[in-house]
């Protein structure tokens, strides 16, 4: 009979099992930065490129136009606290979804269907 998984974010366990758990909240704050960074990067790019305006509420606008002299240019206004928060939450999503898929092998190992 199959036991249903839980989410167990304590801190007791082996130093192993605490430093691994370290490791994956500190690599999924590493990956959400990344997401957010590229994603921005594409916004803007993309809004140089097309010289159209991309909205993201609450966070940031990429403005692109033409200048004077015809080229194309990009503005982009935003909010770095929201920014932060986004991050946190994307980094707070992955590492909750990681650590409790995860769980331990000696957990995985003992369940046994009869």
């Amino acid at each position: 009979m199959s036991q249903p998984r839980t989410f167990n974010a304590g801190v007791s366990g082996t130093p192993n099992e605490i430093a691994g758990r370290l490791f994956i909240i500190v690599c999924s704050l590493g990956i959400a930065i990344g997401v957010v960074a590229t994603a921005g990067m594409l916004l803007a790019a993309s809004a140089f490129a097309t010289a159209s305006t991309f909205v993201v509420p609450l966070v940031a606008t990429f403005e692109g136009f033409r200048d004077a002299g015809g080229t194309n240019a990009v503005t982009v206004t935003g909010s770095w606290t929201m920014t932060g928060v986004v991050t946190i939450i994307g980094a707070f999503l992955l590492s909750f979804f990681l650590l409790r898929s995860s769980g331990s092998s000696a957990d995985n190992n003992a369940i046994v269907d009869h």
